[in-house]
């Protein structure tokens, strides 16, 4: 649920278009399938990658007595990476990227617990753009980048065992990151870089449950967080 989604990107395409394609299959009801394209002509290169994955699971709770029926908790899982690239002269480069994420999973109550209808789902975007200046000892990058988290879990069960009957919880969350630096090389053993950055964060975050002791419900707002 927490988890780290790394991208390592291909290497700029030599051809006008080219792609490829992959799939798996495995326990637990796994598939797995991706796919991306990619290519270059003249002083353009672009590529785009999509990724799909999904389990149907199985109980993260233990069930001791084996009569419980306990579910199976699964998970999909989205990914889209587009990235452009732009020669803008002989040292002057442009670039513009953006990737988009969808993660949803079942949950259950706890060591022992099942839970019919308890699920959590993770929503990002990210979304940057990028200026370099290079030339053989030195080189000018300058980049911005905005990214947005959702990230809602929710509990609907009418057989949950606990007194709450619903309840959801909301994080939004922003993010705007914005630097330029310079690295400067002299003889080939020294090196400078020196610059600047700018990094601003904002969150929204929500929580209420309803139970027999009635509404609860607790807030963050952005222009506090």
């Amino acid at each position: 649920v927490a988890g780290v989604i790394h991208l390592i990107t291909r290497k700029d395409a030599k051809k006008p278009f080219g792609g490829q394609a992959s799939a798996a299959v495995g326990s637990f009801g796994t598939l797995q399938a991706s796919t991306g394209l990619r290519g270059r002509s003249g002083s353009t290169s672009w590529s785009l990658q999509l990724q799909h994955r999904q389990a149907k699971g199985f109980s993260a709770a233990h069930d001791s007595t084996g009569n419980g029926g306990f579910d199976r908790a699964g998970f999909r899982q989205q990914t889209v990476n587009a990235d452009l690239r732009q020669r803008l002269g002989k040292n002057l480069t442009a670039t513009l990227n953006a990737n988009w994420g969808d993660y949803r999973t079942d949950l259950d109550a706890g060591s022992w617990r099942d839970e019919k209808d308890q699920r959590a789902e993770n929503r990002q975007w990210q979304a940057g753009a990028g200026l370099e200046y290079k030339m053989e000892e030195w080189s000018v990058p300058a980049n911005y980048r905005h990214a947005s988290l959702r990230r809602p879990s929710l509990t609907d069960s009418t057989d949950s065992p606990g007194f709450t009957r619903f309840s959801i919880e909301r994080y939004d969350g922003v993010s705007d990151f914005a630097e330029a630096y310079g690295r400067f090389r002299w003889g080939g053993r020294t090196e400078l870089l020196a610059g600047v950055d700018h990094r601003w964060q904002a969150t929204d975050q929500r929580f209420l449950s309803i139970s027999s002791f009635g509404p609860y419900e607790n807030k963050l707002s952005g222009d506090s967080a």
